[in-house]
């Protein structure tokens, strides 16, 4: 890249760096590109989106230059060069009923070499072909005398409990005074209302 400055201020040099997407605030950011940006004074900092791919810095590959003469400023840059990858065929993932669903990535399968493990080895003690687990319990014996049956119910309901709080007497009615309470008095030369 070439980039004149014409009006660049006297002994300064324009610079240049790199910036991410997640950087700058003019665009949504996007992880493939990233920014090259150029600033020299008095012009405002310009910027060239390139993809995001890693710089190659090595000195013969990446320079940069500054003609005060012709006020020309010469970036030199090269992108790395991604090794291909290597993709093995995968069969393509299937759901319960044999089809396969569009858009959904095949699941990865375990690699041949890894076979399933086998069944575990029954427990010691045991003859060959006897059932794994707990046997069937047998029901529990009866019980003889321990405890005497609860009594039965009364006809009338609950018996009270010896010592228990006696019932409570219903409330009076409203407006009736206990005859506890005497009867209300105002203050002096004031007459009451019923």
């Amino acid at each position: 890249m070439q980039i004149e400055y014409p009006e660049i201020e006297d002994l300064a040099k324009p610079r240049h760096r790199f910036m991410s997407s997640y950087e700058q605030r003019v665009q949504p950011f996007d992880k493939r590109y990233q920014y090259l940006l150029f600033a020299a004074e008095p012009y405002e900092t310009i910027s060239f989106k390139v993809p995001s791919t890693e710089i190659d810095k090595s000195t013969p590959k990446f320079f940069s230059h500054w003609d005060p003469d012709s006020k020309m400023f010469t970036l030199q840059l090269y992108f790395k060069i991604k090794p291909p990858e290597v993709t093995k065929p995968q069969p393509p993932a299937s759901t319960p009923n044999g089809t396969t669903s569009p858009g959904v990535p095949p699941r990865p399968m375990p690699p041949a070499s890894q076979a399933p493990l086998p069944p575990p080895p029954p427990p010691q003690g045991l003859p060959p072909g006897a059932p794994l687990g707990n046997p069937p319990r047998a029901p529990p014996p009866p019980m003889s005398g321990s405890m005497p049956p609860p009594p039965p119910m009364s006809a009338n309901g609950p018996r009270p409990v010896p010592g228990a709080m006696p019932p409570l007497t219903p409330p009076a009615p409203l407006g009736a005074r206990p005859p506890s309470m005497p009867p209300p008095q105002g203050f002096p030369g004031q007459e009451m209302q019923s």
